[in-house]
């Protein structure tokens, strides 16, 4: 039996949050903005996801095994807290060029699917995007032992083991990010009262994977040194949603569109590990874990930014579109092992 404390994390990556620009120049950088209000030249730039989700969040691990003359099956359960992080910009720090900064941050659009960049939506009092990220799952393996396959040493006798393994895999992936970002401009004509923009684009994993790997070990009386490979190949149920309320102004009514599909979707995790032997009944390890998984739904991703020409301001804003991406959950593992008489 074993438990482990995990400290992972699964950071988005720079993902956009916004289209990109006509000139192909990076929109994170500042740019000249569409004038708007009669306002003039503005600098403005977009945000990305670069700073979310690198802190990691605390989570637990609980391993039951089962020694049988052929083999081993192990049952194990993860589970993450929900991670929370934010990257904002508030009216302070959107203080004009003169000060090496930006008077806007737009989140830009492309118009009927053409022209990236060409219209989008510019904030001047704050933006703030908060970003949650939960994960948990459930696999069960079996180990084979072998002598036919290299060799196979037992506790305590010291030397390598290389035992095959096949199992099953089930993966909960649930993301959300908010997106808060104000405008008010009090001195044109006519003026725009103060009001906000709000995008929520909600994601929902569940992974199905059978799955095989190699456990290597190298065994001795004081330790043991492990690493263990794994390879899958399942399927993601997925579903995911983008609501945008006020997008373009106050009169621009809440807009709620989703996505639902399944698809192929191979996993890879790889795991290391270092077991120290207090007694013969009972060890500390300590690891690092790295899982990937393919074709899954991410909330930066699912958004489809882009307008329509014909009806621009009741029409809906921003969709949900079937975009997927790699997920990678990685870490710190710190625990421990009691092996029965």
């Amino acid at each position: 039996m074993r438990v482990e404390y995990l400290l992972w994390k699964a950071p988005p990556g720079n993902q956009l949050i916004g289209s990109e620009i006509p000139s192909g120049n990076d929109p994170r950088q500042p740019f000249v903005g569409v004038d708007f209000f009669g306002f003039g030249t503005q600098s403005t730039r977009e945000l990305d996801l670069s700073s979310i989700g690198t802190q990691g969040a605390n989570g637990i691990r609980g391993t039951y095994g089962i020694d049988f003359v052929s083999g081993s099956i192990e049952t194990s359960f993860f589970g993450m807290a929900s991670e929370n992080s934010s990257v904002s910009v508030g009216e302070a720090d959107l203080l004009g060029p003169e000060f090496g900064t930006t008077d806007l941050i737009s989140i830009l659009t492309s118009v009927d699917g053409n022209n990236p960049g060409t219209d989008g939506r510019q904030f001047n009092q704050k933006v703030a995007v908060n970003y949650q990220h939960s994960a948990w799952g459930l696999e069960s393996n079996y180990v084979i032992n072998t002598e036919r396959l290299l060799f196979r040493t037992y506790y305590g006798a010291g030397g390598l083991q290389i035992r095959p393994l096949v199992g099953f895999r089930y993966l909960k992936i649930g993301e959300r990010m908010e997106i808060k970002g104000g405008f008010e401009e009090l001195t044109t004509t006519p003026p725009q009262p103060f009001f906000e923009t709000t995008i929520k684009s909600e994601t929902s994993n569940k992974l199905y994977v059978p799955q095989a790997g190699i456990r290597m070990e190298f065994v001795h009386p004081m330790f043991t040194i492990s690493a263990q490979p794994k390879v899958g190949f399942g399927v993601n149920n997925y579903n995911g949603s983008v609501l945008t309320n006020q997008f373009w102004s106050e009169s621009d009514p809440t807009h709620v569109t989703q996505i639902s599909q399944t698809r192929f979707a191979p996993t890879f995790e790889f795991g290391v590990n270092a077991r120290i032997h207090l007694s013969e009944s009972f060890t500390f390890n300590v690891g690092y874990n790295f899982l990937w998984a393919n074709q899954v739904a991410r909330p930066g991703g699912i958004i489809y930014y882009n307008t329509s020409s014909s009806n621009p301001n009741t029409g809906v804003s921003l969709q949900a579109k079937n975009s997927l991406d790699s997920y990678k959950l990685h870490g710190l593992v710190l625990g421990a092992e009691y092996r029965f008489p």
